[in-house]
Order: C-alpha cells, then sequence, then structure tokens
C-alpha cells in the first residue's frame, strides 16, 4: 500500500478549469447502509438529501484584465489591489484568482520551432503532424443574420485570411449565428477555407427595410427601432407615427427579431458548452454588428457571461462593418430620415454595449470603427496573458430582476488601464435553492481554488491489482468547528461532499457526491467531536498522475472547503 499526502505529493494542484458536464453520482447514506467512519456506537441519520445554500450561493463573477502603458497584461496583482462597487456601494470580494495564459505570439513563436525527437517529425508550415495534441481552441462564429451582405462579406475575407495562421498545436472550428452552418474543430486549413467561403449571409435587414406607411412608402426600420414603434410609448418621429407601420413592426418582431435574439444566444451558449471541456485555451473570436438585447432577454445574456466565465471560454469580437456613419436608413438605393439623431445613436448604442459587454465581461476584446479588419482579427486573437477574476456575494442589494451596474477601481492605479465586466442581471442569481446548490459545487469542483472555510484533512492512498488500481480518497472533517443546530433534542447539520479526478492533462475522469445529514444526540455529537468525521470514496483506474479534487459543505454554516492533491500510480 502507498500512500500520497498532499504536502508530499509531486504533481502541481492547478489545473485545467472546465465545467463541462459534470456528472456528480448521489450516493445514498441511509441508516444501515454505509456509514462515516468515527467513534463506535454515534448515533447519525444519513441520506442523499441537498443541503441549502444561503447568501454565499448568490455569487457574482467579475473577470477583470489590467494592461500598462505599453498595452501588456500585469499579472502581479492582489485582491488588495482592486476596490469592487455594486450599483456605487463597495463589495467584499470574497474570490480572488489570476489565470494566466501563453500569449498568440509566445504559443507561435514555440510553433516554429522545429520538433525533433525519436520518430517525430517536424511541424510543417501547413499545420502537419507536430508531435504534442493541441492545448488551444479557436471558434469563429459569424453573424450571418443580421449582418448586411457587404459587411458579411468583409468580415469573411478577414476570416479567410485569419485561417492561415492556425498554428500545428491550434485547431479551429466555424459557427454562424443562424446555426446553419457548423464546421467542427480541426486543423484542416483547406476544409476551414471551403467551409468559410461557403457560407452566404441571411441579411435580415432586408426584410426591415420592406416595410412600407399607408402612403405606401418605404420606412425602413431595424430591430430596436421596430421594438421602438411597438413596445415602447414614447413620441415617435417620422413614418414611425403610421398605425400600420405598427403594426408591420409588431409583426416582424414575432416573426424574426425574437426568434433571431434567441438563435443567437443558442449558438454562443451552446458554442461555451462544447468549448468547456477543450484542454487547453478556449477563445470564440465574434464577428458581428451587435445584437440588440431588450429587456425581456437580459436572463439569456447573463447566463451565456456566467457560462463563459465559469468555463474560461474568451469571447472577444469585432465589428466588420468598420468605420460607420449613422443618420439616415437606405431604403430600395434611397436615403430617407426615418429616426431622430438621438434614436439612431441610441441603436447604435445598444448594439456597441452588447458587443462590449460579452468581450469585456469574459476578458476578451472589443475592436469596432476599424476598416483594417485583419489587423483587426489579430487584435482579437491575442489573449491577454493574465487574467484577474474578482467574485462577490452582493450586499445590500436588493435582488429585483434588473441590470445592476458593475464598478472596479484599482487602489493605484496610475500608468495601468482596466477593462472589467461593467453589469449583471440580477435575475441570473435567484434560482431555486437545489439549483445554486448543484451550480455552486459544480463551480468550486472545476475551480483551482484553496478555500479552508472548513478544516478538512485530504488524504489518498492506492493498491494495484493486475492492471488497474484501486485509488482510496479520504476526507475527514473537524466536528468542532461545524455550527449544528438544536432542533426536536437532536444536533443537526448537513455536510455535501464532492471528490472526483481528472487526469495529468487535466481532463475530467469522474466523480462522486455525498451528502450526510446528520441528527445527533449530545452523547453522540460528543463522541464525533472527538473523533471528527471521515469518509472514503474509491476509484478504480488505470496506473498514471492524477488530481484528486475535494470540496465539502455544510448548511448551517454555509461554509466551503475545496482542497486538490495529486497522486502518482507508477506502472
Amino acid at each position: 500500500m502507498v500512500a500520497s499526502e498532499k504536502a508530499g505529493s509531486n504533481m502541481s494542484a492547478r489545473h485545467t478549469y472546465r465545467i463541462g458536464c459534470l456528472c456528480l453520482i448521489a450516493v445514498a447514506l441511509c441508516a444501515g447502509e454505509q456509514q462515516p467512519q468515527g467513534a463506535a456506537g454515534q448515533e447519525v441519520v444519513a441520506s442523499a438529501a441537498t443541503a441549502v445554500f444561503k447568501s454565499a450561493s448568490n455569487l457574482v463573477q467579475v473577470p477583470v484584465v489590467v494592461r500598462d502603458a505599453g498595452g501588456h497584461a500585469v499579472g502581479n496583482l492582489t485582491a488588495d489591489d482592486f476596490r469592487l462597487f455594486d450599483e456605487g456601494k463597495p463589495q467584499t470580494i470574497s474570490r480572488f484568482s489570476v489565470e494566466k495564459f501563453e500569449t498568440s505570439a509566445s504559443v507561435q513563436v514555440k510553433a516554429s520551432a522545429p520538433v525533433r525527437a525519436s520518430g517525430a517529425t517536424p511541424v510543417t508550415a501547413e499545420g502537419g503532424v507536430s508531435g504534442t495534441p493541441p492545448d488551444r481552441f479557436v471558434a469563429l462564429l459569424l453573424d450571418d443574420v443580421s449582418a448586411e451582405l457587404r459587411d458579411f462579406l468583409s468580415g469573411r475575407n478577414a476570416g479567410l485570411h485569419f485561417i492561415g495562421s492556425l498554428r500545428p498545436n491550434e485547431r479551429m472550428a466555424i459557427y454562424t449565428t443562424s446555426g446553419n452552418h457548423t464546421l467542427e474543430f480541426t486543423s484542416d486549413r483547406e476544409q476551414l477555407r471551403n467551409t468559410l467561403a461557403g457560407i452566404r449571409p441571411i441579411n435580415r435587414q432586408t426584410f426591415y427595410d420592406s416595410v412600407m406607411d399607408s402612403k405606401l412608402q418605404p420606412c425602413p426600420l431595424s430591430p430596436y427601432l421596430a421594438d421602438f414603434v411597438a413596445n415602447r410609448p414614447e413620441i415617435k418621429t417620422g413614418c414611425m407615427d403610421d398605425p400600420i407601420v405598427q403594426s408591420q413592426a409588431s409583426g416582424l418582431l414575432q416573426k424574426y427579431g425574437d426568434p433571431d435574439a434567441l438563435g443567437y444566444f443558442r449558438a454562443l451558449t451552446g458554442l461555451v458548452a462544447k468549448m468547456a471541456a477543450m484542454p487547453g485555451q478556449r477563445a470564440i473570436l465574434l464577428a458581428s454588428p451587435g445584437l440588440y438585447v431588450p429587456t425581456r432577454f437580459q436572463k439569456q445574456l447573463t447566463g451565456v457571461l456566467a457560462d463563459a466565465i465559469r468555463a474560461k471560454v474568451v469571447i472577444s469580437a469585432i465589428d466588420p462593418r468598420g468605420v460607420t456613419t449613422s443618420g439616415t436608413m437606405v431604403a430600395g438605393g434611397s436615403v430617407r430620415p426615418v429616426a431622430s439623431k438621438l434614436q439612431l445613436m441610441a441603436q447604435e448604442q445598444e448594439l456597441e454595449a452588447f458587443m462590449d459587454e460579452v468581450s469585456s465581461g469574459t476578458g476578451g476584446v472589443y475592436v469596432h470603427g476599424n476598416n483594417d479588419l485583419d489587423g483587426a482579427m489579430e487584435r482579437v486573437d491575442a489573449a491577454p496573458e493574465s487574467v484577474y477574476l474578482l467574485a462577490f456575494s452582493p450586499t445590500n442589494i436588493k435582488f429585483d430582476g434588473k441590470r445592476h451596474q458593475l464598478k472596479v477601481s484599482l487602489v493605484n492605479g496610475r500608468g495601468l488601464t482596466l477593462q472589467a465586466r461593467t453589469s449583471y442581471f440580477a435575475d441570473g442569481y435567484t434560482e431555486n435553492p437545489e439549483d445554486q446548490m448543484k451550480q455552486q459545487i459544480q463551480e468550486a469542483f472545476f475551480s483551482n481554488q484553496e478555500l479552508m472555510g472548513l478544516p478538512v484533512r485530504l488524504q489518498t492512498q492506492f493498491f494495484k491489482d493486475g492492471d488497474d488500481a484501486t485509488l482510496t480518497v479520504n476526507a475527514r472533517v473537524d466536528a468542532t468547528k461545524l455550527p449544528f443546530r438544536k432542533e426536536d433534542g437532536r444536533n443537526r447539520d448537513d455536510l455535501t461532499l464532492v471528490v472526483g479526478l481528472f487526469d495529468q492533462n487535466g481532463n475530467f475522469v469522474s466523480a462522486y457526491q455525498k451528502t450526510i445529514e446528520m441528527r445527533l444526540k449530545d452523547e453522540t455529537l460528543s463522541a464525533w467531536l472527538r473523533s471528527g468525521i471521515e469518509n472514503s470514496t474509491d476509484f478504480t483506474v488505470k496506473p498514471g498522475k492524477y488530481l484528486v479534487r475535494l470540496v465539502v459543505r455544510d448548511s448551517e454554516g454555509s461554509s466551503m472547503a475545496e482542497q486538490s492533491t495529486g497522486v502518482d500510480i507508477p506502472w
């Protein structure tokens, strides 16, 4: 029998952050079945009951990128260097971490070096065999719905040029917001080019341009203006006052506007979920003029941001329109004012706000007002070297289903610039307790944080049997620190434990969730306080290096422990 202690581990406790699809297998611990190890004669009622989360479940995560005067990311700051405000009210930063990434330039330098090992083939310029698995995944997401033909073609051409920079250890995929075109991750540049060249835009704007007023004159709208006409009480201008236009606007929203917006979010959400399980850097390059997001769809936007942040997927955005001007709209070749300049400016601000939010909110870059789209593609592909992840549980804030403004500042920001998420939608954080529990445990399990909110000791040991090995993970919780609550003459608290494995490449292997529901008499509690609460979990694995991850959560004190340790099972 070989034991591996945390202090003696030769494997890094950091692993690739991945939210993926965590299959937590709930193990019932009922009276008469498996009992936590402890003092003889102890009395415990155990089941698969779910612990209820309290205030700590409303966790808002805020990615932050800090750059110096030269534009380089700064990665040596601490939590004390930041100040965070929700609706102008200072918040306590309850979690803080910094993610380090290789820049695209450094990856390219490594990739360009010849790989010569026994039987190895040198890297080719067209992405041939490199001898190493892919470590970066880039998805090009094209807005083929709202982009007009000329703008779409400009963005597509920039994408074709960008494919030429694909590196040997990099994989690229192509998706569209309509869902009509998909090419999964590949290193085949020719296949990428052919797929991209074959995409044709829907150009939904032509449908909004066909709106006519009662005099059968064109009254071109847009999703923003159509929503303005149909759903807002403000005074309208020009042909937008016409009842026929108002009726047509409502029909356009029902047939195209809302379905297109939902499709846009489905594309982003699905892509983030898919990339969450990729082993390495994950980036989405979004080429779009932007999306108008009415209040009724704010929850979808918040969900996309939350998913991307948890999965460490960086979304960068580029506006293929280049330099734009507004003030009139075009229909049938004629220029005709249909809205006030303030309305058109507000429309542009809505589009830019969406693009800025999905990029800044995930640590990415937003490039717009730039006619050099090839250069813009290179800029959005350059991931920052360091991204800070700040998290807080809102205090004294009413969760009213509205957008909350966020502000992040530096205590000493001289010579530094800061890019951070600017808002969150409160409604996204008011789910039912069971969903909150699953989300928080899943988030903690796939994190690389070490949190000692509860005193827990993590130990591992293994036994080899032929080509397989049994890995036993033992967790011991100091019961003296648990805030038992007296009820009906018994001391109660619930412990939820999640223990799982990652392989040496950071890939999720398996995990078990056990919930211990304790209802202890005073004499039994005394025994538990002396011995502690121990629980063991067995995994059947192949020899190799593994990262063991443990998350423990108690219901009464809303406290958590998150620990990792490495184990090396020799062949």
